[in-house]
């Protein structure tokens, strides 16, 4: 498994959030909370979860006897993190050692835990995810000074770049509103701040609260935008060609993996329909997207996941087919297609008819000198 290019944060800079488009919403309270409870119903399916469905492909999932569904369980090392599942469905309760607070890999991984809905077993899920949080790590560290530092609850308010304890206290916060907005499906925008504030990992005064709104906001938009580009990743990928849905409907059982929680149900509508289909134009509806066609700017479409996308892309463009089979189903691009195909038609016309032609020929020149 290769590993993951390095993240440019001069990249992530180039597309900053509208600070003040962000401030414009942040008192439409009911697209707020379609939001929540948007990102609230689709946050656990389209996390890792969705990745680990085609982890089977790949053959880097360990074969592992069924487990029992109600059941606590212990990630790392006992007491270090313990996530107790009393909900068949989704784990409900993440808690953190006191000790564990302190240090960025565990709460990053706990917060890692609590998007993907269950625990990281697999290793193209880990890579995922830890992706991911590098991911979140540069855009925290790039809105530093101008969104997170002023409010949050830092002994270096100061500094220039956040420590490691801030980083500990940025993902405790991101895990706390994840576990917030599964719990709940009506919270409002001043209910997170709320909540995020009760834990202690902010400081503002009245004055300063309309900032603190504004973290809690963007920290949330960086939440949904990941799994937003993760449902239109696939949708890339399966849902916009007819070979492509085809042969999810084919493969697709293989790639079904038994899970304590059956296959993911978001599955069958993003890689197994057609990009237009009523299932998925109603989830499109509810995260307020469209699938990109035709050209687009992949660093603007997919802010987090192009790096990866660009790698899929370069490898099927290195790919060259052999044989008639695989030149007849590389219609990449269409003129080069087309064109490949009249020359060989024409040639093989061409020859076929220069044969006729030689046997013609033979045959004349047989009944011209032939003995009488």
């Amino acid at each position: 498994m290769t590993s993951n290019p390095p993240l440019d944060e001069n990249e992530l800079q180039r597309h900053p959030h509208d600070l003040e488009s962000q401030t414009e919403r942040l008192d439409a309270r009911a697209s707020w909370q379609r939001s929540a409870r948007s990102l609230s119903t689709h946050l656990g399916s389209t996390s890792a979860s969705i990745k680990s469905n085609l982890t089977n492909a790949f053959s880097l999932r360990s074969r592992a006897p069924p487990r029992s569904k109600n059941r606590a369980r212990v990630l790392h090392q006992p007491g270090e993190l313990s996530v107790e599942i009393g909900n068949p469905d989704w784990p409900r309760t993440h808690r953190l050692e006191e000790e564990d607070r302190r240090d960025p890999t565990k709460v990053s991984r706990a917060f890692a835990v609590a998007a993907a809905g269950r625990p990281l077993r697999s290793e193209i899920v880990q890579i995922a995810s830890q992706y991911y949080i590098n991911v979140l790590t540069a855009r925290c560290r790039a809105a530093w000074s101008t969104i997170i530092r002023p409010v949050l609850r830092s002994e270096a308010c100061s500094a220039t770049e956040p420590s490691q304890d801030d980083m500990c206290r940025i993902f405790e916060l991101f895990l706390t509103m994840v576990l917030l907005l599964k719990d709940s499906e009506d919270l409002s925008l001043s209910d997170l701040v709320d909540a995020v504030d009760n834990k202690g990992l902010l400081r503002f005064t009245d004055e300063q609260r309309s900032h603190a709104a504004q973290l809690v906001f963007s920290a949330f938009g960086w939440i949904r935008d990941y799994f937003k580009e993760v449902i239109l990743s696939y949708c890339l990928l399966f849902g916009q060609h007819t070979w492509s849905y085809g042969s999810y409907s084919i493969y697709g059982s293989q790639w079904q993996l038994p899970t304590d929680f059956g296959p993911d149900p978001l599955l069958e509508i993003l890689c197994g329909q057609y990009g237009d289909n009523e299932g998925l134009g109603e989830i499109l509806d509810e995260i307020d997207a469209v699938i990109p066609v035709d050209s687009f700017s992949m660093a603007k479409e997919f802010t987090y996941l192009s790096s990866r996308l660009l790698i899929i892309q370069n490898t099927a463009q290195c790919h060259q087919p052999t044989g008639i089979g695989p030149l007849w189903h590389d219609n990449r691009d269409t003129y080069k297609w087309w064109t490949l195909w009249a020359v060989i038609i024409i040639g093989v016309l061409a020859l076929l008819l220069g044969a006729i032609q030689t046997l013609l020929q033979a045959c004349q020149l047989y009944y011209t000198v032939r003995p009488k």
